[in-house]
């Protein structure tokens, strides 16, 4: 009977909670959110990142150059004048805008010499120092850079000897001063063969010392110089070798000096000499005074031994010629 009892009571149980639930549906677990709402309270899935930014490795891309930059430049000299690409651009301190690239820079300032350089502008090359160098020109020679020798002054016209201001027996630059027979050392009234200096015949074909074949050339101790037998010292003739270098180094000018036809001689260096147009003479006369000049050196003749070497000048040329022994021509002083 207790049995029965509790078997009715289960049913009835069971039936109530039937009709609780609405008809036609079925409990279902609820969907979670696709998202997931993050609290305060929960720890974030990665930590935040920590590191400091670092420049580029090398192995990072270039960075590009500016299309240009502002150069500045300085130099020692502030008054040098500066060119960029061969175009000028003031003065060689300041700022100047350059493209990106090469350049050719130069600076040339009086007094100095010249520069020439290149620049390579770049992001980290923007400036350029330039130090110039003092051109060491020689000094130039006074209007009259001379000396004096046993009274008698010469000139360093920049050549191998020194050339005296006067002609022997002369008493200035524009004197004529006396005529010599090759080998004399004095002056004569007539000038011949028959009293000519180691002649041997009164025809000129036949000498003595001074030969071909024997001595060529007349030197300062044999007693036969004009120059050192009348100025003494270390005053000697001018070799035909000294006579050609006069010749050819010099500027020559035809003028004239106290009245006197001549020529200025100046030399390398800007000293000059005065050779007065003194002529020549022959027997008792004296010829071309004022047109011609004539002046012995110490050198035979390679030809002929009746002739040595002199200088000859006219107003329209100067020239290295052969003259005969016997005529009475000028002489110039040289020493070493």
């Amino acid at each position: 009977m207790k049995t029965k009892i509790l078997f009715i009571l289960l049913c009835c149980f069971l039936s109530l909670h039937v009709m609780g639930q609405p008809q036609g549906t079925v409990a279902r677990k609820k969907k979670q959110p696709k998202t997931e709402t993050v609290t305060s309270k929960q720890k974030p899935t990665h930590k935040p990142s920590t590191k400091v930014n670092q420049p580029p490795t090398s192995h990072s891309e270039p960075i590009s150059e500016a299309a240009g930059y502002d150069v500045t430049f300085s130099c020692n000299v502030p008054s040098a004048t500066l060119y960029i690409d061969g175009n000028a651009n003031g003065n060689a301190s300041g700022t100047r805008f350059l493209k990106t690239g090469n350049h050719t820079i130069m600076v040339i300032a009086n007094g100095y010499i010249d520069y020439a350089g290149n620049i390579s502008v770049n992001r980290q090359n923007k400036s350029c120092n330039i130090a110039l160098e003092k051109k060491h020109e020689q000094a130039k020679p006074s209007s009259v850079t001379t000396g004096t020798l046993n009274g008698h002054e010469w000139v360093d016209l920049g050549l191998s000897v020194k050339w005296s201001t006067c002609n022997v027996g002369a008493s200035s630059p524009s004197d004529y001063g006396g005529y010599y027979a090759w080998g004399e050392t004095s002056t004569k009234s007539r000038y011949d063969w028959d009293n000519c200096f180691d002649y041997l015949d009164s025809t000129g074909d036949s000498w003595g010392i001074y030969k071909i074949d024997g001595q060529t050339r007349i030197t300062p101790t044999s007693g036969h110089d004009t120059a050192h037998e009348n100025w003494g010292g270390t005053w000697r003739m001018p070799t035909a070798v000294e006579i050609e270098e006069l010749r050819e180094k010099c500027k020559w000018a035809w003028t004239s000096k106290n009245d006197h036809k001549g020529y200025i001689v100046t030399g390398p260096n800007g000293n000059g000499i005065f050779l007065p147009a003194a002529g020549w003479r022959s027997g008792t006369d004296t010829i071309l005074v004022g047109e011609d000049g004539y002046y012995w050196s110490s050198t035979l003749s390679t030809s002929y031994s009746g002739s040595a070497r002199n200088l000859y000048f006219a107003s329209s040329d100067h020239s290295t010629y052969y003259g005969g022994r016997r005529f009475g021509q000028s002489v110039r002083p040289v020493t070493d």
